[in-house]
């Protein structure tokens, strides 16, 4: 919507469209700056703890092929993730021989004992030990890691390009603060501004907001599920172990594809037209207002 009215701004000048955006952007500020920032945090230190080799498969990009040894050094990655720079990260050799202890028991063995009712379910897998399906996952994800690490930087750039839009837009047009206000100000205002014209300061950075916020999604997306792989529950249940061995065709996948771009495209268009019509929204109150009254007689 932030997007949808700027860009009615950009082409027609009319003041009204910035006097409708100015209220949406104490959400956009305050929701893009706590949520990159602080939840982002308490998210990667989960990936930390839980899902350790998908963490080294993130930092492939800045570590370079020490990643694929026992173990290697990344100061930023490290000092975000430990608290401590000298702190070293595990390479995918290590979880290469961290999977040799799991031992020679089979799977069919496992299910025996937890639950055989499971055994006509795993199908070959039943003769696969533990150790074996754990090196397949670590030697699976290696391949994927700099595409994993490539989405992974780019949800981290857009996050902090986020940021810095939110503060400037927070300082200078929502609250002003000493010393960091006359900072965004001058940006805005002297560089900004004598780039795209001091009007269009604003909705140039609730635009950029809205795009980045949907790269930074789209992106980090792509980094947890891809990275993810091949799990189902990250250390626990394979791909493997529950995947259907039904063909999918070609005609499903477009049925799904067209699908979900008629969403994004009906879902699109609802936004702009909401946001660019205010009328709209006087109609659906008028006509809300006129039910609650006949239900009330």
């Amino acid at each position: 919507m932030a997007l949808a009215l700027s860009i009615r701004f950009f082409k027609t000048k009319d003041g009204k469209y910035i006097k409708l955006l100015k209220p949406l952007l104490w959400v956009l500020t305050i929701v893009l700056l706590v949520e990159p920032i602080v939840i982002g945090h308490f998210m990667g230190d989960t990936v930390v703890t839980y899902q350790p080799l998908k963490f080294t498969a993130l930092t492939i990009l800045t570590s370079g092929q020490g990643a694929y040894g026992y173990e290697y050094y990344d100061p930023i990655e490290a000092l975000f993730a430990y608290g401590n720079p000298h702190h070293l990260i595990y390479g995918f050799q290590y979880y290469l021989n961290q999977c040799a202890s799991l031992g020679n028991i089979t799977f069919g063995e496992l299910y025996g004992k937890l639950d055989p009712r499971m055994l006509s379910y795993l199908g070959p897998l039943a003769n696969v030990t533990l150790a074996q399906n754990c090196k397949a996952a670590v030697l699976s994800i290696e391949p994927m890691a700099p595409l994993v690490s490539a989405s992974y930087y780019t949800m981290i750039s857009a996050g902090i390009l986020l940021a810095i839009a939110a503060v400037l837009i927070l300082f200078t047009y929502l609250v002003k603060v000493p010393v960091l206000s006359a900072i965004t100000d001058f940006i805005n205002n002297k560089i900004l501004g004598m780039l795209i014209g001091s009007d269009n300061v604003m909705p140039f950075l609730a635009s950029a907001m809205a795009v980045l916020s949907a790269i930074a999604a789209t992106a980090g997306w792509a980094a947890r599920e891809i990275g993810r792989q091949p799990w189902t529950v990250y250390g626990l249940i394979t791909t493997n172990e529950v995947a259907a061995s039904d063909t999918i065709t070609l005609g499903f996948v477009i049925f799904v594809v067209a699908i979900l771009l008629a969403i994004a495209i009906a879902g699109a268009f609802a936004m702009y037209y909401v946001a660019t019509r205010p009328s709209l929204l006087n109609r659906i109150r008028e006509l809300i207002g006129a039910e609650a009254v006949v239900m009330v007689v």
